[in-house]
């Protein structure tokens, strides 16, 4: 499995829309590719580099619903 778990998607502390998925194994150059452009479609884009797992992640800046602020 490549995806160690479901996507996670979660507010930020600056109000932002956060997609994180978790990788337990390295992906095929194409997995990779399709992967990369769903999420350069947010507003910024990074990763998480831990021992044992990495997780890449992508912001959307929308507005948080009032019952979340």
């Amino acid at each position: 499995m490549l995806y160690g778990r479901p996507p996670s998607i979660t507010w930020t502390e600056e109000g932002h829309l956060r997609v994180s998925l978790r990788l337990t194994e390295q992906p095929d150059e194409a997995l990779t590719m399709a992967t990369l452009r769903v999420m350069e479609q947010g507003d910024r884009y990074g990763h998480i580099n831990r021992l044992d797992w990495q997780a890449i992640w992508t912001d959307v800046h929308v507005k948080m619903p009032e019952e979340k602020q």
